[in-house]
């Protein structure tokens, strides 16, 4: 039970790592496109 605990809590680090690098190349995006008067989500 603890060996399954750690694989999932490991699992969610690496995808948070993964959304977190994502997540700030596309709110580099949308800061661009906001600075060039683009209202973008």
């Amino acid at each position: 039970m603890f060996v399954i605990d750690t694989m999932s809590h490991t699992l969610m680090l690496v995808m948070t790592a993964i959304f977190l690098k994502v997540y700030k190349k596309r709110i580099r995006v949308s800061l661009a496109g906001i600075a060039r008067g683009w209202n973008t989500d």
